[in-house]
């Protein structure tokens, strides 16, 4: 499988930074505002443009793994705030989704999109996280693991780092 060129993984890496660094910076100044949505732009233009062509042909398999990862990262963030640590909840759900896997030869698929929820899940609720959040992060994980499905691939750090960039995208949106 051929390799995206480092460009790719520079402009992701700096659109998570920009992500990162946006609640830091002040709010009421418009321009910067302004400056990281231009370069957010850029970087993402940059980056569409190095994808792979036929992976826009994958839009199945992206929904898929949108509604994979939402139902484990939702039920490992239910598991997380009944009772059970998040590092506990997130393994019941990494190993319900491996029995699954083995069951069916099919579904082996379903375990990364899966464990990336279940990142997703255990975000604490003491940052006013709820359902809607999880929801709106999942979404984003999602389709950044769908897109990135054959780009990423054995690169460790992998599921956490989109499962970060969609839990600080939701963040952002909806505080």
């Amino acid at each position: 499988m051929k390799k995206s060129p480092l460009l790719s993984y520079f402009t992701f890496f700096v659109a998570i930074i920009i992500f990162t660094i946006k609640p830091a910076l002040n709010r009421q100044n418009i321009s910067i505002n302004i400056l990281i949505i231009l370069f957010m732009t850029i970087f993402f233009f940059i980056y569409y443009h190095n994808l792979p062509k036929s992976i826009f042909l994958k839009s199945k398999q992206i929904l898929s793994d949108i509604g994979i990862v939402m139902v484990s990262a939702v039920l490992t963030f239910y598991l997380n705030n009944s009772g059970l640590k998040a590092p506990l909840a997130a393994g019941i759900v990494g190993l319900l989704l491996g029995v699954i896997s083995n069951i069916d030869k099919k579904l082996y698929d379903i375990q990364f999109p899966g464990y990336c929820g279940a990142f997703i899940g255990m975000s604490s609720t003491l940052i006013d996280f709820i359902y809607t959040h999880i929801i709106v992060a999942s979404i984003i994980s999602g389709l950044l693991f769908g897109f990135s499905r054959d780009i990423f691939t054995g690169f460790g750090g992998k599921l956490g780092t989109i499962a970060f960039f969609g839990v600080a995208v939701a963040y952002y949106l909806l505080r």
